[in-house]
Order: C-alpha cells, then structure tokens, then sequence
C-alpha cells in the first residue's frame, strides 16, 4: 500500500480536521451534528477519516486536498491567545450574557411599575386617606423606577464595553489565523526549497561517481 493509500486510511482528530479545512474547532463539531461530516466516538473523542475530509475539502473549496507528509498535521504551527485572555474572553461573553438579561428583567420591571404608577394616579382622588396612602405608594414607586432607571443605564454601559471588548478579540484572533496562513505558506516554499537543494544533491553526487569511475579508467589505462 503507497503512503498515500496509508493516508487516506488514516483519522484525524477535532483539531486536525480543523486545521486542514481551515476553519476553527467549533465549525468542525457543527459539520458533525448537522451530518455533514462523518465521524465516530472513540474512547469519547471523535475521530474521523481522513477520506472524510478529502471529499468535504473538495466540496468546500471545489479543488482537490494535496496530499502532504502525515506528520505533517503534528507539525503544522499553532497560533492561538492564551489560557489567561481565553478565560478573560469568556468571563466577559458570560458578564454580556449576563448584563443583557438583567436589562431586559428591569424593562419589563419598568414596564410594571409605570402600569401600577398609572393606576395609582388615577386613584389618587377617591378619599384623603386613600390619597395619602397612594402618595407614600407613588413616592416609593418614583424612588424604585429612578434607582431601575439607574441600573438600566449601567447594565447599557457595561454592555456596550464588552461589546467592544468581544470585537477587539475576534480581531485578534482574525490577525492570527491570517498569521498562521502566511506560515503555512512560508512552510510550504520551505518545502519546495528543500526538494530542490536535494535534488542538486543527487545530480552532483551522480557526477562524482562519473568523475571517481573515469579516473580509475584513466589510471588503469595509463
């Protein structure tokens, strides 16, 4: 069987798939659920055939996978942010979840209130005691939807700030893939560089041997 046959034969991993196909580990697992990708469980991590990925790569891209050394998927170069900016990443995403929720909670708190406030108003005219009572009750009301009010404008504020702080992350992460692309690129003249000086190397051997087999021609005539 040629390498290449090997190859085919062989499976890749959730990260390896990625880095062929060019796209991020997520999308990967997204081609799994949705069938567009074929793999199977192995001791709880999916594998999949690297046959798999040829056809999926030629529909994606329309041109077919070049076939490369097999261990080249362990030496392909790695970009990525660290564990630290990862973590602050995601504690931000889940502080924006989370702020986002809390301002739609004080909208419909706010929305509540101003209903009670209206009834309250409108009440306010049947009787001294009752007057007085739903006074205390507007004035409370006012105090809770000023201090909603409050609340609302900081959650808008710490949601517009991470926002930003999410945009700014994914153009660091873009300028990294663009990074790694470039690398792959340098890997490959690299490569053909390589291939190159061998093959010098082989032609000047061959004519060492010339050289070393016509001087012992020569000597032994002489």
């Amino acid at each position: 069987m040629s390498a290449q046959s090997e190859e085919i034969q062989r499976y890749l991993n959730i990260k390896q798939a990625a880095n062929v196909l060019k796209v991020t580990d997520k999308t990967i697992r997204n081609y799994i659920e949705k069938g567009v990708l074929d793999a199977e469980k192995w001791n709880g991590a999916w594998r999949i055939q690297y046959r798999n990925i040829i056809e999926l790569y030629y529909k994606k891209y329309g041109k077919k996978l070049e076939y490369f050394d097999p261990e080249q998927l362990q030496k392909e170069p790695v970009i990525s942010v660290s564990q630290e900016e990862y973590d602050s990443f995601q504690q931000r995403a889940g502080r924006l979840e989370y702020a986002e929720i809390q301002v739609k909670e004080l909208r419909a708190e706010l929305k509540i209130l101003n209903e009670r406030l209206g009834q309250l108003e409108s009440s306010s005219a049947s009787g001294w005691t009752e007057a007085r009572k739903n006074k205390e009750d507007l004035d409370r009301l006012r105090d809770e939807l000023k201090d909603a009010r409050k609340s609302e404008k900081q959650a808008l504020l710490e949601t517009d700030w991470l926002r930003r702080e999410l945009d700014r992350m994914r153009q660091i992460e873009k300028k990294q893939t663009e990074g790694l692309q470039t690398l792959h690129e340098q890997n490959r003249e690299y490569a053909q560089n390589l291939k190159t000086c061998q093959e010098e190397i082989d032609r000047c051997h061959k004519e060492m041997k010339s050289l070393q087999a016509k001087y012992r021609r020569d000597s032994f005539l002489g």
